[in-house]
Formats: structure tokens, sequence, C-alpha cells
């Protein structure tokens, strides 16, 4: 009886892992698909399973130096306005064991024209990073503008060249776009929310978004 039950758990734990691979690859590729037409509709180019340049071009960016089985996914490319665009699905581990956790976000990544931007991360300030600034961990504030100071966390290497580039015009934008992670290094600038895959039928939104902030770094 203990042998049959023990068959039966064994069959059932099965049936709710292949469901559960099914249903995730399903929707894997229903997403595919949605943003193959978006590609079609912006007439970029599509790759599914994404392209190892990519990763590349933007390995010297904070985003893809954390963790470890990066895989980009869902790779949109071209040009739009005149800017070199890339939109695509991008995810890494961290932890391992029961800690381990997978990320996914969707990156908008553009080449701004004419200007080399300084190397920066911003993104939202938590209370970890609020304590860590108390205690000596760099945060670019800007007096003039403290509700940016205390809704982003400001990050980079030459922080005379990176006040140089948040004018006031950007400062007050991010002021009233809550939840952005941005980052730069030369001429790459990508724009996403942690740990968040935008649906297919905002894109057209984000990468409007995305081309607005180049904008703003360039004048």
């Amino acid at each position: 009886m203990n042998t049959n039950f023990a068959i039966l758990l064994a069959i059932a734990a099965a049936a709710v892992v292949g469901a559960g691979l099914f249903f995730r690859h399903r929707m894997q590729k229903k997403r595919a698909e949605a943003m193959e037409r978006i590609a079609g509709e912006l007439r970029l180019v599509f790759t599914p399973e994404g392209d190892e340049t990519v990763m590349s071009e933007h390995s010297a960016l904070h985003l893809f130096l954390q963790g470890r089985s990066k895989k980009i996914r869902n790779l949109i490319r071209g040009t739009v306005r005149d800017l070199n665009v890339s939109i695509f699905d991008y995810q890494y581990t961290t932890g391992g064991g029961k800690h381990q956790h997978t990320w996914s976000q969707t990156v908008i990544s553009l080449q701004p024209q004419g200007r080399n931007l300084p190397a920066f991360t911003m993104r939202p300030e938590n209370v970890f990073h609020k304590l860590g600034s108390m205690m000596g961990y760099q945060d670019i504030d800007f007096e003039s503008n403290p509700v940016f100071s205390k809704k982003y966390l400001l990050r980079g290497p030459d922080d005379a060249a990176i006040r140089s580039v948040f004018t006031s015009r950007v400062l007050t934008f991010f002021e009233s776009e809550p939840g952005l992670c941005v980052e730069a290094d030369g001429r790459k600038l990508i724009v996403y929310r942690h740990s968040v895959r935008a649906k297919p039928e905002i894109l057209r939104e984000s990468v409007e978004k995305g081309i607005q902030i180049a904008g703003l770094f360039q004048r």
C-alpha cells in the first residue's frame, strides 16, 4: 500500500512539474509572438534567441555585471528616429539553494548621438541605500532637486561629469517618473525597470520614453 501511494505521489509530482513546464513554454512562445508583431510594426528586426554581440556591447554596464546564467531573449533591433535601438528581455540569477532568484526585465538600449555620456547608474533609492549613504556609500545628490535625490540613487566614477549631464531639465523629468533604472557607459544608454518585463502592448511607449530620455541627455 505504501509503495503504491509513493508511486502515485511521484506520478502526481511529475504531472505538476510537466504542466508547469508546458505552461511556461506556452507563455514564452506567446510573448515571443507578440514581440515579433511589435517588431514588424516598428519595422525592426526580431531575433527570438537574442544575439551574443548584445551581451558584449553592454558588458561594462552595472546590470550586466550582476549574477550568472545571463540570457537575452526576444531581441528587437534597428533604427528609430536616427537612433540605434535595441529592445530585449534580459535575465540573470543570483544566490543559490533556497536563496536563488532569477531576475527578468525588459531593457531599452539606445546610442545617443553627438555626446559621450559619462558612466553612471541611476536606480530607485531604498532604505538600504539610505543607510549606506550614512556610512559613506556614494550617492550623488542635488540640493536644487531634493525630490530627485530622495527618489533616486545616482552613482558613477566622475562626479563632476555626471552632474554636468544631470541638468535641471533631466532632474525634473525623473522626479515625475518614479521607478526607472538608467545606466550609461560611453555612448550606450539603457532604460529599464528592475525585475519587470514590459508587456508587449506598451513596448512602443517604452521605446518613446527611452528616446525622450536620450534626447534630454543630448541637450
